[in-house]
Order: structure tokens, then sequence, then C-alpha cells
């Protein structure tokens, strides 16, 4: 049996940084989490892709990513500091917002690192990351544990890996002619 086309060894770090910001609806999914609340987060991805469109349409890429990820973790700071139920529905919103954003140019990062032939196999490391990450928090957060706390800890990680290491290596293999536009 072939993994080869569900898994691409170039895009480890690419999946490093997807990983930690995969895990946070994983956790979500086990706390105090009412259907409403996901709807509201659903609403949330289109409400960031309706911005998107108004805000970043002509924006570097790398700002939407790291806007994303600052209104994750701006969603956890909502959730912990507010004891209020109106909290979690504005703190659902931002989280919708924010991972629709890094997720997307995520998926974008992963489609951009590939040859023609290869676009397939990086759609299907992308999708198995997000699904390992959301499976990953649904089990850390049955355990006894400050959901909102990680989940901030892992945006915050997400964030300075992504700044640090992804930025300078997608550069890197892409060449002297990329530019962060393109995507």
């Amino acid at each position: 049996m072939s993994f080869d086309r569900f898994f691409h060894p170039g895009a480890l770090l690419l999946m490093i940084a997807l990983l930690p910001i995969a895990i946070v609806p994983g956790l979500f999914i086990t706390g105090h989490w009412t259907y409403q609340l996901l709807f509201m987060m659903g609403g949330g991805f289109i409400i960031g892709f309706a911005i998107h469109r108004v805000f970043f349409m002509e924006a570097d890429s790398r700002s939407d990513a790291v806007a994303g990820l600052i209104l994750v973790m701006t969603a956890m700071l909502v959730v912990m500091h507010s004891a209020s139920p109106n909290a979690y529905w504005v703190s659902s919103v931002f989280l919708g917002v924010g991972l629709g954003w890094f997720d997307s140019r995520m998926l974008l990062y992963f489609v951009k690192m590939a040859d023609h032939c290869q676009r397939g196999t990086l759609q299907q490391t992308y999708i198995i990351t997000l699904i390992t990450g959301n499976c990953l928090g649904y089990v850390l957060g049955m355990q006894d544990i400050n959901v909102q706390l990680l989940s901030l800890i892992l945006a915050a990680v997400s964030l300075i890996f992504y700044l640090t290491v992804v930025l300078r290596w997608f550069k890197h293999i892409k060449g002297r002619d990329f530019k962060f536009r393109e995507i």
C-alpha cells in the first residue's frame, strides 16, 4: 500500500505550522459549546470571507494570515476574561474569522509550493493535517485542562513559528522571483 498520494514530505514545515492552530477547533468542540455557537463560528467564516474581499484583496497574504492568528488569540482572551454568555458568541465569530483567514492562506501555501502534478497530494496533506489537529484537540479537550489557555498558547506558538520559520523558508523554496501577492 502506498501513501505517496496522501502525504508530501516537502510540506513538513507547513504541517508543523498548521497543526497547532488545527487543534483549537477540536478543543472547543469538547468545551461548553452548543450548536448555536458552532453556527456562529460558521458565520464567522462567512464574515471573514466578506471582510477579506473588502480589506485584504490587494494586501500581502502574510497580513491576513497574521491577522487570522491574532483574531484566534483575541477569541481566547475574550472567553478567558469574561463570564458573560455573550463572550462565547463574540469569541466564536472571532474564531471563525481567524481560522478562515489563516487556514485559507495555509492551503494556498500548500498548493503554491507544488508542481502541477503534486497539487492533489499537497491538498490531501493539508486536509489530513487539519483533521489530525481537530482529532488531537478533541482528545486533549477531554482531559482536565484549561481549554482556552491551551488554545491561546497554541495560537501564539503557531504565530511565532509562522513569522520566524515558515515565511523565510517559503521565500527560499520559491526562489527570488516569488511575491506573496501572487498567492
